[in-house]
């Protein structure tokens, strides 16, 4: 496993941005967690480090939810949403415990812009929401795209800490609960990819 020292991870707020090819400023991705109308999908991989590289919608694996009807298994897609900090979400309980550890290898952040995608090929977070295609979808602000798509790395990301916002109970028709979704929300450091 690579091992990041400290600078690697300086605040976003002290480095120049001249070596640097922003889509948007430090500020701006702050703004962008708080608010619902970024104009860039985001997609965090625990794995990925291409400067670019093309996602193809897939189903998802099988899984309880799916087989307890609680996320639709039938649409491939690839997976979005609207900020870092919510794609951050959609982490489970076991991956939260990961972060911790002093040798996780950081997250790549890749993105891409709204623009660039058909409508027709979109399938919007409040379409999911109201379709309860995926159970914290609300939480997630998961949106699909239903086509290939070439993202390009933005910034590397170090989960530092987080905090449990929410369990979502999960009911079969009887109103039993059957399964809970934990849904935290992160702290992260953060820095932009240099140009290649």
């Amino acid at each position: 496993m690579s091992n990041f020292n400290n600078s690697f991870w300086e605040d976003i707020t002290n480095v120049s941005l001249e070596a640097y090819e922003p889509l948007l400023t430090f500020d701006q991705i702050k703004h962008r967690e708080m608010s619902n109308n970024s104009e860039f999908l985001y997609h965090v991989s625990r794995d990925e480090n291409a400067n670019t590289i093309t996602f193809h919608p897939r189903l998802p694996g099988d899984n309880e939810l799916i087989r307890d009807g609680f996320e639709d298994g039938k649409v491939a897609r690839v997976c979005f949403s609207d900020s870092i900090g919510h794609c951050l979400r959609a982490f489970d309980a076991w991956c939260m415990k990961q972060f911790k550890k002093k040798d996780t290898l950081p997250l790549t952040v890749y993105v891409v812009s709204k623009k660039d995608i058909p409508k027709n090929k979109f399938i919007s977070n409040e379409t999911i929401v109201e379709k309860k295609l995926v159970p914290d979808a609300e939480y997630t602000h998961e949106c699909w795209v239903l086509q290939p798509v070439v993202l390009r790395k933005y910034c590397k990301i170090k989960v530092t800490g987080y905090t449990k916002i929410a369990n979502i109970e999960l009911k079969n028709k009887e109103g039993k609960v059957v399964n809970n979704i934990p849904i935290y929300d992160c702290e992260y450091k953060l820095k932009l990819c240099k140009l290649q």
